[in-house]
């Protein structure tokens, strides 16, 4: 009884002073603009994928996140086909001696609207954000243009993984097998 009394208070004592193993993730959202043209077709209706003309850090809706301070930096965007991915990067840029980059796993959705004289597309999907010295995060991206300007906008963000679940199910398994050790003990 009392071996196993001893052994639920060692198991809350390790619950209590472990450190949670965490990786540095990835925080923030960012959003570029620049142009672009359909590809496969002449407008976003009737596009198989995007050509790249030219990009750049938005500096209206300002950066967070790990992002902080990458306005205006030029972005290079990777062509693409809808059918063929992933696309890795999809984009890359360096500012303050780090890369940053996002890989495109992931369509979730797709639309394209209009016709020959006025089309619009919107994209949507998910992918890895990457930055120098910080663990690969798991994230959200959104790609629209419309008209026949070729000016497009693109965002991406992280999607949080959360923590509290991982440390909760240790926490009850450990319960559990201090638990079986005490009726263990008992007979």
């Amino acid at each position: 009884m009392r071996k196993g009394i001893w052994l639920v208070g060692l198991a809350l004592a390790v619950m209590a002073f472990a450190v949670p193993a965490q990786a540095t993730p990835i925080t923030g959202a960012i959003s570029f603009t620049g142009a672009a043209t359909p590809s496969g077709g002449t407008n976003w209706a009737v596009a198989t994928g995007i050509t790249f003309i030219s990009a750049s850090v938005d500096s209206a809706a300002l950066p967070s996140g790990v992002y902080v301070g990458t306005n205006g930096t030029p972005v290079t965007f990777t062509n693409f086909s809808f059918a063929a991915l992933p696309v890795s990067p999809l984009w890359t840029f360096m500012s303050g001696g780090n890369t940053f980059s996002f890989n495109l796993l992931t369509t979730t959705s797709l639309v394209k609207l209009g016709d020959a004289y006025l089309s619009t597309i919107v994209l949507n999907g998910a992918g890895t954000l990457l930055r120098t010295g910080l663990d690969p995060t798991p994230g959200v991206f959104s790609f629209t243009s419309q008209g026949t300007s070729g000016s497009f906008s693109f965002s991406a963000s992280n999607s949080p993984v959360p923590e509290p679940t991982s440390l909760l199910l240790l926490g009850s398994g450990l319960i559990g097998l201090a638990g079986a050790v005490r009726r263990r003990l008992k007979k």
